[in-house]
């Protein structure tokens, strides 16, 4: 994650939220997504178009995901310590 925030950083103080969230979350959307545009009778614009957004969609996808993972390995790493208490 840190890499995402050095790379879509314009300024030092400004960071591109919606960049570093498609590009943190684009593992994790890809292989969960139940829909994927397959490009089929379009021209190369068209066909990197219907890509384009297979990998934004999929990126916002696996940004929830991350997220909820994050939540799960917290919960996990707070239970393990109180089971150890």
């Amino acid at each position: 994650m840190f890499l995402a925030f050095h790379i879509f950083r314009d300024q030092p103080e400004n960071v591109r939220i919606l960049y570093t969230w498609i590009f943190v979350g684009l593992p994790f959307g890809m292989k969960r997504m139940c829909l994927f545009f397959v490009p089929k009778n379009f021209d190369i614009a068209g066909t990197v178009g219907v890509l384009a957004f297979n990998f934004i969609v999929g990126g916002i996808i696996g940004g929830f995901i991350v997220i909820w993972k994050l939540f799960g390995a917290i919960w996990s790493f707070i239970a393990f310590f109180i089971k150890c208490i």
